[in-house]
């Protein structure tokens, strides 16, 4: 009887199909993100393939979820490049794909949104950049930018600071990007 069970365990991988987790395998993120009196906008543009769908199965939706402290308003969507049906509640927008996506078919996908902050402090501003970590191993081209009022008071070596723009541009990480920016006004003197 010992025996049996290793013996049909090691059948039943054999015989059993692979399954793998159905997904877009993303290979570009484009933002741009340029901050406000009240919060910020920003544009996102994502580029990637279905990939891991079993043969009669297909992709009918793409969903992104805003923290649930946001203030988000969604001011356009866009699939290939052409106006997208979408829902957004309860901070998750849905985008519909349209003639759904088959194995291994390319698309776009881009949202832009504003986001209103509750307090925003004008001595030091802090914002963020952020990368989920579902579009690892794609590249990344950020751009944020920021009033001439400002200037940035964080170093990281992976920010290029060009005139009143930061820029990330590289291979996101397994674990996404976060990146902390600091901004100060430009003409202020710290006692």
């Amino acid at each position: 009887m010992t025996k049996i069970k290793p013996l049909l365990l090691i059948i039943s991988l054999l015989i059993s199909p692979t399954i793998a987790r159905a997904e877009i395998k993303y290979l570009n993120w484009n933002e741009n993100i340029t901050i406000t009196d009240s919060g910020k906008n920003t544009a996102v543009e994502m580029r990637g393939r279905v990939a891991n769908l079993s043969r009669k199965s297909y992709q009918s939706a793409f969903s992104f979820i805003f923290a649930p402290n946001q203030k988000i308003k969604i001011t356009s969507a866009l699939l290939d490049q052409r106006p997208a049906k979408y829902t957004f509640q309860d901070n998750q927008l849905t985008i519909r794909l349209g003639n759904s996506k088959v194995n291994n078919e390319y698309l776009t996908l881009a949202f832009t949104y504003e986001e209103i902050y509750d307090q925003i402090y004008h001595d030091l501003r802090q914002e963020a950049i952020y990368v989920p970590a579902w579009v690892a191993g794609s590249v990344a081209n950020i751009t944020f930018d920021f009033p001439e009022s400002m200037d940035i008071a964080t170093y990281d070596p992976y920010l290029k600071k060009v005139n009143n723009k930061i820029i990330y541009e590289g291979e996101v990480p397994k674990d996404g990007i976060t990146k902390i920016i600091k901004l100060t006004p430009s003409k202020k003197i710290f006692p």
